[in-house]
């Protein structure tokens, strides 16, 4: 997976527009950032990254570049 693979996936997540995204996205902007998108992208991660990824270490997350970052991508 890319980075722009998971920032379309984030997208899908947080029902925003394709190509909305990006690595500066701030997080606490988005409409639909909370426990629901937590859980999702938890569940992306261990599904299509086949890594662990706690809530505390999600909640931790400022903008999509800190998402990336903690996929290791």
């Amino acid at each position: 997976m890319t980075k722009q693979d998971l920032i379309t996936e984030i997208e899908d997540i947080l029902q925003v527009d394709e190509g909305s995204l990006n690595e500066e996205t701030a997080l606490a902007s988005l409409e639909d950032w909370d426990s629901l998108a937590f859980i999702s992208i938890i569940a992306l991660f261990d599904k299509k990254l086949s890594k662990k990824v706690s809530l505390d270490e999600l909640k931790q997350c400022q903008s999509v570049g800190d998402i990336i970052a903690l996929s290791g991508i």
